[in-house]
């Protein structure tokens, strides 16, 4: 054994060992993690160990209890006033105890699981409220998560795919739209949810000539000052949306129309129109 430089009570063995230390209270040596940590002292921990640091303390507190209920109401006090400071020092110490103690790592993971089971609904409120509340914290700490698991991520996202076509279209034609926009500065933010139920609004269908859509279509054109916010986006054909271009869909007989346009029918009007209809969702165009 041999005496380390940094503090005379600590010690460490010639292979690198764990260091140890003794304690003034009670004489024994012990490593060194059995010791509370305190960032006055030269090697981070205190002179007593955590029994005999904790025994000081019960006493202390059952002696003074005027003092401890003075020193308390200045720690309230001082939290209250400071709960930024006070939640980032509480979350330092958290990670430094969850680096250098397994056993506290392995009972903070079992604590969580429970947690998570018994109180899963609070959990998931609480947290969409903090993605309301931090867009941009949230999108980068997915990001960060998505780069570390990129292949559990594909494997995911794919399952989802699968699972969920008419969504993952939905979400695929609302990423486009909003790709678009953003090339382009056009104000809107149009998310899956709200794309996917103006699409069951026009049942699918293109609201030009009432056939299958497999585009979508900007009312008022991007290049013309449109928007991306779903008032302004309707399904279309392909066909339709390259005929019609950056130009805006005029009434039917209008002079130079060369689009055969139908007017709006609800979803439930839709259902409603005979196949053999020309001109309508449904039958075929004129």
């Amino acid at each position: 054994m041999r005496v380390s430089g940094r503090h005379p009570l600590v010690r460490s063995d010639t292979r690198g060992a764990t260091p140890v230390k003794r304690c003034r209270k009670c004489g024994e040596l012990k490593p060194l993690d059995d010791f509370p940590r305190h960032r006055g002292s030269k090697d981070g921990r205190r002179s007593r160990c955590k029994p005999c640091h904790s025994a000081d303390v019960r006493a202390w507190t059952q002696s003074k209890p005027d003092r401890v209920q003075m020193v308390r109401a200045r720690v309230r006090a001082w939290r209250s006033s400071n709960p930024d400071r006070y939640r980032a020092s509480q979350r330092r110490r958290k990670r430094e105890r969850l680096a250098s103690d397994p056993e506290f790592r392995e009972r903070c993971r079992e604590i969580d699981r429970r947690s998570r089971g018994k109180h899963r609904t609070k959990r998931v409120a609480a947290h969409r409220r903090w993605v309301a509340a931090n867009p941009d914290r949230a999108k980068a700490r997915n990001r960060r998560w998505a780069e570390r698991h990129r292949e559990k991520t594909r494997a995911k996202v794919k399952a989802w795919q699968i699972a969920n076509p008419e969504k993952a279209k939905a979400l695929k034609r609302a990423v486009k739209a909003t790709r678009r926009a953003r090339e382009r500065g056009a104000p809107g933010v149009t998310t899956r949810q709200q794309l996917q139920a103006r699409w069951e609004y026009y049942a699918g269908r293109c609201w030009l000539c009432g056939r299958e859509a497999n585009s979508l279509d900007h009312v008022i054109a991007l290049a013309q000052g449109g928007s991306n916010w779903p008032a302004n986006l309707r399904p279309a054909c392909l066909a339709c949306n390259v005929r019609k271009g950056a130009s805006r869909a005029l009434p039917r007989g209008a002079a130079g129309n060369p689009m055969v346009t139908v007017p709006f029918f609800p979803t439930e009007v839709w259902a409603k129109r005979t196949v053999s209809e020309p001109g309508r969702p449904g039958g075929a165009a004129p």
